[in-house]
């Protein structure tokens, strides 16, 4: 499941501009599979998907969302959430990803 952010202000995690207060809403609208920007570089992080691939590692679903909430405030494009349908625990995780992060930067996590 993949979780796209469509602009964001980059902050410093207690909803204040970084040292730099850059202002990113200058993205490209999200759109899949296009860019209307050619000089733009779409982030597509997998960390919560992937990251549960190795033995032994796992995350619950707080810990999912604090990962989230901080890839959301790098400002990355599209979360790779994980497999809704591989269980439970990995729906709800996914759900509450959308649902709290979906679409729009995450302030002041």
């Amino acid at each position: 499941m993949a979780v796209s952010n469509h602009h964001a202000t980059a902050n410093d995690g207690a909803g204040n501009g970084s040292a730099g207060n850059h202002d990113l809403t200058l993205r490209p609208e999200y759109i899949p599979n296009f860019i209307s920007d050619p000089s733009y570089v779409r982030i597509l992080d997998t960390t919560l998907r992937e990251g549960e691939q190795a033995p032994g590692a796992s995350m619950t679903t707080e810990q999912k969302l604090a990962v989230a909430r901080l890839l959301s405030n790098l400002c990355v494009d599209v979360i790779d959430a994980g497999f809704p349908r591989s269980s439970p625990e990995s729906f709800n995780s996914s759900k509450a990803i959308a649902s709290e992060v979906g679409c729009q930067p995450v302030k002041g996590a």
